[in-house]
């Protein structure tokens, strides 16, 4: 007696033999033929459903389709859609994600010894479990279904599906009566499970090649588990990390690419959260901001300059939103990009590891910029903050004021850590002490630049050397991918086709775009995008030149700390005006202080030494680097 059978439907008993994959083949060689219209055939699927879908009779990782989503799927030029989506598998603190498409090879090599589940009290015949047949690849040949057209085909766990009458009849009805006998041996057979595999690729529309090399390519692997879903194509759920270092230019350029491009890589299975590109919720993601000041330790937050206090006060729902907001992107079997700038400070990749959920594969991605370079673009943004905010008669910075007092405050440890008197400084230290064996086995002179390797004696910890080893120090964090800034192409088609690899729609888009600026601006394909102006320039000396005044009280400020700024700027276009005023000197006339040569040596060895631990297959012998380096005057105003 079949309980609850609409009064419409046609019961027919059948021997308890093959269970539902022998009712399903059938049904295929037997009834439907009596039931189809030729008519109708274009238009018509077949819905297969077992008599138990219970949770107690849910064997496989993911979740039941709804029935709309299995017609419009069965109803697409697919031809064939599961009842049960593909979900995760988790490995200690890993999950990966499971496939419907199998690698075929894996697939054919399934076999089980034995399955006891669904007995259901029926009367169990004493048919053997085993089979003729010692792997699904020898059943599936038995069949004569012809080759298997790609290496990677759909399979349906569960036995329900549904599949379109025209991929029914497109297999000849041999195949299907091989099925069904094959299945008529016995009621728990092998037989059973090789035809479980084999409905979604007997009956689904086969896939074209580039969509198998598009599923290879973005799987990391293949499941090997005889008792579950052998041969599924797996994948780890991918965080791309991007840590903007500043003089990059990564975080401005790949913030406006990511906003503009969103709809193609959400096409290509990526979600992106953005800093400074909130918006109001306008594009998807939650305001990370201020994602930094969430996870830095109290010390932290006091380096942050008292004018940007704001941005060390952590809103009440980031972490909370965030989370969701990367929850709903693992349920969607999605990857997610994530960028702000913030996170290379020191302090971040600790807290931030244990923030993330360990199902993620995370991936921190920072840009290279060579050093010599970067401290000048550090510089540069430091002293435009110092006049905008922090400038006042009594805060004045005098050890780095100018340029070359900037290079030897966060060089010290480089410069000097050696006796300067043999580095062509003209200074002869005086011996005021007992002379000192060096071999002596009760003391040493302690001197940090003797083992310790150039890379670790500069002091300007958002260095992509730095933030790249302090991220690596996280085992959570030990991928890390150091893209360069100085390489032809710009940093969003080096994300999009290189460091992403799979996102094919943002890869063509963005090419197409930076063609497009080459061929609007006339610049060479081959353009290196490196600064070799001479990183000295007539604003910078004049006001050197006012705050030297200021600082020997020959000029005198009586005005609100506020307005000293200004009156600074105000003095420095007299200076510029008087030399243009002049006829005795010119601006080429002003005295200059450069880095000693032995100064310069050290800056360009370790512009080397992080060029070669960073970007190793670009560095060669440096011999570019110091090319672009022989360009540059590391100089100020001579303000004594």
């Amino acid at each position: 007696t079949v309980k609850g059978a609409p009064e419409w439907a046609t019961i027919e008993v059948l021997p308890n033999v093959g269970r539902c994959d022998h009712t399903y083949a059938y049904f295929i060689t037997t009834i439907l033929p009596q039931k189809i219209n030729p008519a109708e055939q274009e238009n018509s699927i077949v819905v297969f459903l077992k008599d138990d879908i219970s949770a107690e009779n849910f064997h496989q990782s993911g979740h039941w389709n709804d029935f709309e989503t299995l017609v419009k799927l069965a109803s697409s030029e697919n031809g064939f859609a599961c009842g049960i989506e593909p979900g995760g598998i988790q490995h200690g603190t890993h999950i990966f994600f499971l496939s419907a498409y199998h690698d075929v090879e894996t697939l054919f090599d399934f076999s089980m010894a034995e399955y006891d589940r669904n007995v259901k009290g029926y009367n169990v015949d004493e048919t053997e479990f085993k089979s003729q047949f010692t792997t699904l690849g020898s059943w599936y040949n038995s069949l004569n279904a012809g080759e298997v057209a790609n290496n990677v085909t759909h399979v349906c766990y569960g036995g329900v599906f549904a599949a379109s009458v025209d991929n029914i009849l497109r297999r000849d009805i041999s195949v299907w009566k091989a099925v069904e006998t094959s299945l008529a041996r016995g009621n728990n057979v092998l037989e059973g499970h090789y035809a479980e595999r084999s409905w979604g690729h007997l009956l689904s529309t086969p896939l074209q090649p580039y969509q198998a090399e598009a599923l290879i390519s973005k799987s990391d692997g293949v499941y090997m588990n005889k008792n579950s879903m052998h041969g599924a194509l797996i994948r780890r759920p991918k965080l791309f990390l991007h840590i903007g270092v500043k003089g990059t230019l990564s975080s401005e350029i790949l913030a406006e690419s990511f906003i503009s491009d969103i709809a193609r890589l959400k096409l290509d299975g990526y979600r992106v959260a953005v800093h400074g590109k909130y918006d109001g919720g306008l594009h998807g993601f939650p305001d990370i901001d201020r994602l930094g000041a969430c996870l830095w330790s109290e010390v932290s937050k006091q380096r942050i300059p008292s004018y940007m206090k704001e941005a060390a006060i952590c809103p009440e729902h980031l972490l909370s939103s965030l989370n969701d907001f990367m929850n709903h992107t693992l349920n969607d079997s999605a990857n997610l990009i994530l960028t702000n700038p913030w996170l290379s400070r020191p302090g971040t990749a600790d807290p931030l590891s244990t923030f993330i959920d360990p199902s993620w594969d995370v991936n921190v991605v920072l840009y290279y910029r060579r050093y010599f370079e970067f401290i000048t673009l550090v510089f540069d943004d430091w002293r435009r903050d110092l006049f905008n905010h922090t400038l006042t008669p009594h805060d004045i910075p005098y050890n780095s004021f100018r340029y070359i007092d900037f290079l030897r405050e966060y060089n010290k440890r480089l410069f000097y850590g050696k006796n300067i008197e043999e580095e062509e400084l003209p200074i002869c230290r005086m011996n005021h002490t007992k002379s000192f064996n060096n071999k002596s086995p009760y003391m040493s002179k302690f001197d940090p630049t003797t083992e310790v390797d150039l890379v670790e004696l500069t002091d300007l910890q958002e260095y992509s050397y730095f933030a790249a080893k302090q991220y690596y120090s996280q085992p959570r964090f030990r991928d890390v991918t150091v893209v360069n800034y100085h390489d032809q192409y710009g940093p969003d088609v080096n994300f999009y086709c290189h460091v992403l690899s799979d996102a094919h729609n943002s890869c063509e888009v963005a090419v197409q775009r930076e063609k497009s600026s080459i061929e609007e601006s006339g610049r060479d394909q081959n353009f290196f995008q490196t600064d070799t102006s001479p990183p000295f320039n007539n604003i910078q000396a004049y006001e050197d030149i006012v705050i030297a005044g200021f600082h020997s009280k020959r000029l005198k400020f009586d005005g609100a700390n506020d307005q000293f700024s200004s009156q600074v700027l105000l003095w420095a276009g007299m200076v510029h005006s008087a030399l243009i005023q002049s006829d005795k000197y010119t601006f080429a006339d002003l005295p200059i202080e450069c880095l000693y040569p032995f100064e310069v040596d050290l800056l360009r060895d370790v512009s080397l030494s992080y060029e070669k631990l960073l970007m190793p297959n670009f560095f060669d012998d440096g011999a570019d680097l110091r090319d672009d380096f022989k360009k540059w005057r590391f100089c100020s105003v001579d303000t004594d």
